[in-house]
């Protein structure tokens, strides 16, 4: 079993082996440190997978290694611990503009609006949700016996938000996301003599979402709403547990 000793150690020797990238003009060798730094962050983050900074700095070092997929990656499941952290939305936004992903199809887009998947945490949900309930309580109780219907009807709105958050807390749809890991072309049918969806491949680091999954294949759609069959080992989902 890893002990603190050892991951500080790890740790030690990942910022080591960073720095060292930064520090040497030699492209070879500075691409060489930063998959060392990215291959202990990585570890240190599967050790560790509640710890956002450990994900960034995985996502930092593979980016520095002109390897987008294992950085969007990263920064994908950082964002799953802290939705609202600047520096993977920031470098994961990069890896988008690069390969020219679209932000999300009007489906998933409709999704994060109601349940604000991307904007405010489970857990913070339930707080406005208790908030809420609350003022609509205090407004419901007749203070003013004259102006109970006029703070009764008022009352309507922070049930109906208390309503919201709580659909949001309890029924956001699951994650279904995945990285592309290889240069791959999407494929009609779920075999590989399958015809291409598209002249053009998708490319390490894009997003797409899984659709559903069949033997060693899954069915996909990207961003710009193309569907299409991938095989397994062509993708990572966020969640590992996905397929």
């Amino acid at each position: 079993m890893a002990t603190a000793g050892d991951s500080q150690q790890l740790h030690d020797e990942a910022v080591t082996a960073y720095h060292k990238a930064m520090e040497t003009a030699d492209r070879s060798d500075r691409i060489a440190h930063f998959k060392q730094a990215y291959g202990i962050f990585h570890t240190l983050a599967t050790r560790h997978p509640g710890n956002t900074e450990l994900y960034i700095d995985a996502g930092n070092a593979a980016l520095g290694a002109a390897d987008f997929a294992h950085a969007a990656l990263a920064y994908k499941r950082a964002l799953m611990i802290e939705p609202m952290n600047k520096q993977a939305q920031s470098n994961l936004a990069y890896i988008q503009s690069v390969q020219g992903e679209r932000s999300a199809n009007n489906a998933q887009l409709l999704s994060n609006t109601f349940f604000l998947n991307e904007h405010i945490s489970r857990d913070t949900r339930l707080l406005i949700a208790a908030i809420l309930f609350a003022l609509a309580m205090f407004l419901f109780i007749p203070w003013f016996p004259k102006g109970r219907r006029i703070t009764a009807s008022l009352a309507i709105f922070p049930m109906a938000l208390w309503g919201w958050m709580l659909a949001g807390a309890f029924f956001e749809p699951e994650s279904h996301e995945a990285i592309v890991m290889d240069e791959v072309f999407l494929k009609t049918a779920d075999n590989a003599g399958a015809s291409n969806v598209s002249t053009m491949p998708l490319e390490p680091g894009f997003t797409v979402q899984i659709l559903k999954t069949y033997n060693n294949w899954v069915q996909i759609q990207t961003s710009s709403g193309e569907t299409g069959w991938l095989q397994n080992s062509a993708i990572e989902p966020v969640q590992r547990e996905i397929i």
